[in-house]
């Protein structure tokens, strides 16, 4: 990836005119990005089976008081969140909503590694100019349209189109349109509300009842402005499709740019931009760095000042970089997407001025954030905590997977004791270790106890095999903290090990295998006298009668530790 990067440092191909804001967008990728002055502003990607607006047909699965929440089926066994304060309604959960009952509901978080989406069941269709919801019936108008009297005619206008039964939001976008663009954008939400009410009623099963237009559609609806200067696609198709939709709502032919030569996000540098916020470590413009890290609780974000050093005093040096950083931990949140909780720990300032001049220039970077973020004080360590709201998954789950080696941990620990390596890749195979062990130990009990193992059907199973075959073969049938006692094994001589092939072997695996129930649990049950009489010792004292033929299982941690 670092020699990636590189060579991307040195193509000069994607470069174009400073200050220019353009809108890429690869269809075939499904990934969209707006650049500006070569360094991207924000992503859009359109992947998953279960995506930020997708409206299904549910059914109430599990209504769980304890949790204040319902869990909903939403087809194909894949399980919804809704909590009991996205239900309408008053009084207890229970009396909400009924085991069963089939929900119009839509993902307002999508699903991360170890949770599933969370559904809603006020639904919001947006369009160009406003958006149809069924949470409340009112009229609302964005707040950043300031003008006091713009806001009142958009209001006086939708008022006017607004039906009964629905609340309308008027977007940004609307500001200085005419009512005719308004009745358009109305009657098109509007037919497809009730598109969607026809399906809810006709699904007699869970599952998708609607998902939101196109990618091109999504992207240039919610991405396009009029300071966009600049449209680039890597379809005919889809060039096509977007000088469309442009010319009807700027009213105008829009010049759409066809790439050609290569793969777009490539030669634009989206590719780069995408390689870079996937890095841990972020360069700030004076030489200083941002760490930013991702753990299950909270995102974490540090600023050190690195190499930079030609300011003439500390606290210049210090008030520069903060600065630079509050600046781009604003930019580096919405290309990661990252949302829940994040703490930045800024470079310590002693002058309070100089705190509020850091704090003020981070939310203005945050200003411009579709998902809200919501920002504490600066404490005296120079920690500022704030939320952001989850929406899609992050860049790091859509492009990331989890290391095989090391289990997500990012580090292998190797423990040296008296000259034996054991290597411990993550606190859950190091349970699945001492899984393994009490398993072990539990067969070796048992088969002790029995006195053997019977044998079903041992003519009939039985294949035909050498005797001598076994007589050569011996078994290990030491304990695991035994047998890694015994000698230090290097890995390759591990791996070297290979259990020889015997028949009579399968038969008594499969044997084994049959004195247990699907849950694992052993269909007999020990006596007693025989539970009064068992001591530690005694797992390791086996008559040689109980293991003549008898197939000695190894468990997977005698393996590994060595």
């Amino acid at each position: 990836m670092a020699d990636k990067l590189e060579n991307y440092k040195r193509d000069d191909h994607y470069k174009k005119e400073l200050n220019m804001k353009s809108l890429i967008i690869s269809e075939r990728d499904k990934i969209a990005a707006i650049m500006e002055n070569e360094k991207a502003v924000e992503f859009f990607i359109h992947r998953g089976d279960l995506l930020l607006g997708d409206i299904y047909t549910a059914k109430v699965e599990n209504i769980m008081p304890s949790i204040d929440a319902v869990f909903v089926n939403l087809g194909n066994n894949r399980m919804g969140f809704l909590h009991a304060s996205d239900i309408p309604g008053q009084g207890h959960l229970s009396d909400r909503v009924q085991p069963n009952q089939k929900l119009l509901v839509q993902i307002v978080k999508e699903p991360t590694s170890n949770k599933g989406p969370r559904v809603n069941t006020g639904i919001s269709l947006p369009g160009r100019f406003l958006v149809l919801t069924t949470e409340n019936t009112n009229v609302s108008v964005s707040r950043k349209i300031v003008d006091y009297q713009e806001r009142n005619r958009l209001k006086a206008m939708v008022s006017l189109l607004k039906p009964p039964g629905v609340g309308i939001v008027v977007r940004t976008e609307a500001e200085g349109k005419d009512e005719y663009d308004l009745e358009e954008d109305f009657k098109m939400l509007w037919d497809l509300w009730k598109d969607i009410s026809d399906k809810h009623e006709n699904h007699k099963y869970p599952g998708l009842v609607y998902r939101d237009l196109d990618f091109i559609y999504r992207v240039i609806r919610d991405a396009y402005t009029s300071e966009i200067d600049e449209v680039v696609l890597d379809t005919a198709g889809g060039q096509v499709k977007a000088q469309q939709i442009l010319k009807n709502w700027t009213g105008k032919d829009v010049e759409i740019t066809l790439h050609k030569e290569g793969n777009i996000l490539s030669a634009r540098g989206v590719e780069r931009e995408i390689l870079i916020s996937l890095q841990t470590k972020v360069e700030l413009p004076s030489g200083g760095y941002l760490f930013i890290q991702t753990t299950e609780a909270m995102s974490v974000i540090d600023v050190n000042s690195g190499r930079f050093t030609t300011s003439r005093t500390l606290r210049e040096t210090v008030l520069k970089t903060n600065l630079e950083a509050a600046h781009e931990i604003g930019r580096q949140l919405k290309l990661r997407n990252i949302g829940g909780m994040i703490v930045v720990d800024f470079i310590d300032m002693d002058e309070r001025k100089d705190q509020i001049n850091v704090l003020e220039a981070f939310e203005n970077a945050l200003m411009s954030d579709r998902a809200k973020p919501q920002i504490g004080q600066l404490s005296d360590l120079g920690l500022v905590e704030l939320t952001r709201r989850r929406q899609g998954q992050s860049l790091q789950e859509i492009f990331g997977h989890q290391c095989s080696n090391c289990n997500g941990s990012g580090l292998i620990f190797e423990i040296n004791l008296s000259g034996e390596l054991r290597r411990v890749r993550g606190d859950e195979q190091q349970q699945d270790r001492s899984q393994d062990r009490n398993d072990w130990r539990s067969q070796r009990s048992n088969r002790s106890g029995r006195g053997g193992m019977q044998r079903r059907y041992e003519q009939r199973r039985r294949p035909s095999y050498d005797p001598q075959q076994q007589t050569d073969e011996t078994r290990d049938t030491k304990p695991p903290e035994e047998e890694s006692a015994t000698g230090i094994h290097t890995e390759d001589e591990v791996m070297e090990r290979e259990a020889p092939e015997n028949p009579q072997s399968e038969e008594i695996e499969n044997e084994f295998e049959s004195e247990f129930d699907e849950e694992g649990n052993y269909e007999e049950e020990t006596s007693e006298d025989e539970a009064e009489n068992f001591s530690p010792d005694s797992k390791y004292n086996v008559k040689a009668e109980d293991v003549t033929g008898v197939f000695t299982l190894t468990p997977r941690e005698a393996r590994e530790s060595e």
